[in-house]
C-alpha cells in the first residue's frame, strides 16, 4: 500500500482576532501540512497551485470593501485558487469573499450579526 499523500493547506488570516485556532489542529491531525499567512501584514506572492486547499478566515473588514488593498489580493488569490481547482473553503468573512469571486452580490445586512 503506497504512503498517503500529504495535503498542502494554506490558511489566510485577516487579523490577530481571526486565528485559525481548531482548523489547524482538525488539518493537522489529518496529516496536512499547514502554512498560516497574515493577509493583512505581508503581501505575499502566493502561488494557489503550490496547495491543495485554501481556507480563508474571518475579518472584521467586509468581502464588498475594496478600499481594503488585501481584499483585493485576496479576491485575486481565490479567483486563481478555483480557476486552476484547487479547493477553497471560506469561513465567515472568506465564504463571502468566495461567493463574491464566484458572481454572487455581496453587500451590508441590515442589522448585525455575530456567530
Amino acid at each position: 500500500m503506497a504512503p498517503r499523500r500529504v495535503v498542502r493547506s494554506l490558511v489566510l488570516q485577516h487579523e490577530d482576532s481571526t486565528p485559525p485556532g481548531l482548523l489547524t489542529e482538525w488539518l493537522e491531525r489529518r496529516r496536512a501540512a499547514v502554512e498560516a499567512v497574515r493577509v493583512d501584514l505581508e503581501e505575499p506572492d502566493l502561488d494557489p497551485t503550490h496547495y491543495d486547499v485554501l481556507v480563508s478566515l474571518g475579518s472584521e473588514s467586509a468581502a464588498y470593501h475594496d478600499s481594503n488593498p488585501c481584499v483585493q489580493r485576496e479576491a485575486g488569490l481565490l479567483r486563481r485558487a478555483v480557476g486552476r481547482g484547487v479547493l477553497v473553503l471560506g469561513g465567515c468573512f472568506g465564504g463571502q469573499l468566495l461567493a463574491r469571486v464566484l458572481g454572487s452580490v455581496v453587500f451590508r445586512a441590515p442589522g448585525a450579526e455575530i456567530g
